[in-house]
């Protein structure tokens, strides 16, 4: 069987963690890096034996390479999706998605065109602490709300705080939150926000509160913030939450940087039990709390492609939650 070429656009840290996983993958050989400072493409293409592109097109355009990761600024998915799409090349695309619902479906638009897959990398779904969510969710009855916390105490926030380029905390973290929430209880109808921008020298929200209404009836409520440390009394950076339902409530903690931190706790009849965590041992280097994550949905994405079936979560998915993000900044 032939090998699937692997073009990575973008070697920031998401570039480097889709090249790690990539590179696991038996089935994918790594052909080439692009980055707009040369010299972070030149470091990947030769840990990986690779080819460092002087412009992202000429990456694209390579007909050795059958499917390109998009790990850019957001600002640039839509012209680097379009490229890629056209030529027939899957994408496996960074969230957020894109700047807008309207960028989103012109993307799922293209993908469907050109009968290629193109996939978001909401990598949340993959991790083993929302397995053992998922895995336990039908035992607290119907669900009533989800309450989401995605924190991070960031003092500088480099490109993501620039004009043009930054989506802010909403989009970068929001938007796995949402994610998440609408892949258990389906789509969100309804928003309210408030949104603040409290870092100097930044163009974009930090620290954001939404209520949320699901065409099922059940109440969201989801705070991202880039100012904030703290989980009770721990000092925790990442994603924790609970799940009430009317026969009980799911509690999990999720965090980015240390595995050993995660839990998934079940409440009903006022006992409490601990959720085993699957556990593969395989970190991810950078975000090690994240487990194998990166990793599953990369292994995925590309099982998608050789059995030529579509692949969850999609651009539709990706699109879904841009449209929430919008309504958010519309009602705030």
């Amino acid at each position: 069987m032939n090998l699937l070429g692997i073009g990575i656009i973008g070697c920031g840290k998401a570039g480097k963690y889709h090249a790690n996983w990539y590179s696991k993958n038996p089935n994918c050989i790594i052909k080439g890096f692009y980055n707009r400072s040369s010299v972070k493409a030149e470091e990947l293409s030769k840990k990986y034996n690779a080819k460092a592109y002087k412009e992202w097109e000429e990456l694209v355009k390579d007909p050795e390479i059958n499917v390109i990761s998009i790990c850019t600024p957001v600002s640039q998915h839509k012209e680097q999706a379009a490229l890629s799409l056209n030529l027939k090349k899957h994408v496996l695309c960074e969230k957020p998605m894109a700047v807008s619902s309207k960028e989103c479906e012109f993307m799922v638009n293209l993908a469907k065109e050109n009968k290629v897959n193109l996939g978001v990398f909401f990598n949340m779904r993959f991790n083993p602490v929302i397995d053992a969510v998922n895995n336990n969710i039908n035992k607290i009855g119907r669900i009533i709300s989800v309450d989401m916390s995605f924190v991070f105490d960031r003092e500088e926030l480099g490109w993501r705080g620039e004009q043009g380029m930054g989506t802010g905390v909403l989009m970068e973290l929001g938007t796995h939150a949402i994610d998440l929430a609408m892949y258990w209880l389906g789509d969100i109808v309804r928003v309210h926000s408030e949104i603040g921008r409290f870092k100097k020298n930044s163009y974009c929200d930090d620290h954001v509160f939404l209520i949320c209404k699901f065409n099922n009836g059940a109440i969201g409520k989801f705070y991202m913030s880039y100012n904030d440390p703290s989980f009770y009394d721990e000092q925790v950076e990442g994603l924790f939450g609970q799940i009430l339902g009317e026969e009980g409530k799911i509690c999990f903690l999720l965090n980015s940087y240390d595995p050993l931190k995660n839990r998934v706790f079940i409440i009903k009849n006022n006992q409490k039990e601990e959720i085993d965590i699957i556990d593969s041992k395989e970190y991810d280097e950078i975000y090690p709390g994240h487990m194998d994550s990166f990793g599953k949905l990369i292994d995925s994405f590309i099982k998608s492609i050789l059995e030529n079936k579509s692949f969850i979560p999609s651009g539709e998915d990706g699109a879904k939650t841009i449209k929430i993000v919008e309504e958010a900044f519309k009602n705030s």
